[in-house]
């Protein structure tokens, strides 16, 4: 496995045994923001990031893998400082080694399979730096690739609200990237809100918002499909109604 200047990866695996089955080992990890909460400071990503995985460890003897990380919008609260001392520089967190060199990425994985790891930044949308790295790497696809976009916020979401409001407004770069990869996007994931959801289209490509373990929950009702009412909604936790009667809950709120 290895990274090149504009950080694109190489990734491999190796076989571990379980429960008498050879399974693929993975030699390198993704870590989706928000990586501490609510606040990026050094002392946060100490305790509750890098800390349990110095003990883990401690427990731990084999090979050596690598670890990347997509920034939340929380880790960009203090304008990614904490986050590029710990991910941009020749570092390890436990066992797995630091090398990424932006906070944005591609990775090359087996069976025709790529991971675009996309940096929202706090505008909810890609620079013109992303965009030509992106487009770079879409002209390398071929026919037979497949595509896994790992987004911080589900776009699929925030740009049906955004066009429903203001239906006249310019697209986005990120739209944009979408619109280009096309079919080749078999599975979209993203985190933000605090639930999980997945919607799917005819052709079993997905589209999941798992933002769990948040400070609070996100109601699951409400916007069954996307932009182009193409991909609809399968399956939530908490499901939909249960979500509609817990939001009567928050009257307990009212003084």
């Amino acid at each position: 496995m290895g990274f090149d200047v504009c950080g694109r990866i190489c990734a491999f695996s190796t076989f571990s045994a379980l429960d008498g089955l050879d399974l693929r080992r993975g030699r390198l990890l993704i870590f989706g923001g928000d990586l501490v909460y609510p606040a990026p400071d050094k002392e946060n990503y100490d305790t509750r990031l890098v800390g349990p995985y110095r003990l883990a460890a401690e427990f731990y003897w084999g090979e050596q893998a690598q670890v990347v990380a997509i920034p939340g919008n929380h880790d960009w609260y203090d304008s990614l400082v904490a986050f590029r001392r710990l991910f941009f520089r020749d570092g390890v967190i436990g066992f797995r080694h630091t090398r990424q060199t932006r906070s944005y990425f591609v990775a090359k994985l087996p069976r025709h399979w790529w991971l675009f790891a996309v940096d929202l930044q706090l505008d909810h949308d890609l620079d013109e730096a992303q965009y030509k790295f992106f487009s770079s790497v879409c002209d390398q696809l071929t026919a037979e690739d497949r595509v896994v976009l790992c987004l911080a916020e589900p776009i699929w979401i925030m740009e049906r609200k955004r066009i429903d409001a203001t239906p006249l407004v310019a697209k986005t770069l990120i739209a944009l990237l979408r619109e280009r990869l096309g079919s080749k996007v078999v599975i979209s994931i993203a985190g933000d809100l605090h639930h999980y959801r997945r919607h799917s289209d005819d052709s079993d490509n997905h589209q999941i918002t798992c933002g769990t373990g948040g400070a609070f929950l996100h109601p699951t009702h409400g916007l069954d499909s996307d932009t182009l009412g193409k991909f609809k909604l399968k399956n939530s936790f908490p499901s939909k109604w249960t979500s509609f009667w817990l939001t009567f809950l928050n009257l307990g709120f009212v003084v």
